[in-house]
């Protein structure tokens, strides 16, 4: 996996060497608990799992980290919003919960964009307009960038604030 900075730190969606063995380690138990539903069932079986792990050890980033990025692939930004909130509320310097709260609002804000009222509260967090989560999403960026020392961090999260104003801009009629 491609590191930014040293190998201490992974990119801002990727794990450590050390936290793709422990994910890994429960590969077996996803299966398992996916049984006869097969690769269908592998996500749902993950999420359940990593939401266990992540009420069993309270101070442990990795679970909630894991867990975010699972709901994200399930299109359940709802729930990865709240992961990743999780995330932060363990550790407020772990810049990859800022990322990942800043994707999972800016997935949810497109997603209502698409669905409208047919977004459920699973997709769209429950009360929020599509301007509001636009605005979540630029807020965690902002403080990810605030927390970044590697130049292709800040680029990346750069990028993810500018398509946040783009998007903003769009939906305002501006371009």
């Amino acid at each position: 996996m491609p590191l930014f900075g040293s190998s201490r730190r992974p990119k801002l969606d990727g794990l450590t060497k050390d936290e793709e063995k422990r994910r890994d380690a429960l590969n077996p138990e996803v299966m398992r608990r996916a049984g006869e539903r097969g690769v269908e069932g592998q996500a749902p079986a993950a999420a359940a799992l990593l939401q266990e792990k992540a009420e069993e050890e309270p101070r442990e980033c990795l679970w909630p980290l894991l867990l975010g990025w699972q709901q994200m692939s399930l299109n359940r930004y709802s729930h990865a919003i709240e992961a990743f909130t999780g995330v932060v509320g363990r550790d407020g310097s772990e810049i990859r919960g800022y990322y990942g709260s800043g994707a999972a609002y800016f997935q949810a804000a497109e997603a209502k964009l698409n669905l409208g009222p047919a977004a459920t509260d699973e997709v769209v967090p429950l009360g929020m307009t599509v301007d509001n989560m636009y605005h979540e999403a630029a807020r965690n960026f902002r403080r990810a960038l605030e927390l970044a020392t590697e130049k292709s961090e800040r680029d990346e999260l750069q990028n993810a604030i500018g398509a946040v104003e783009r998007a903003l801009s769009r939906k305002a009629g501006r371009l």
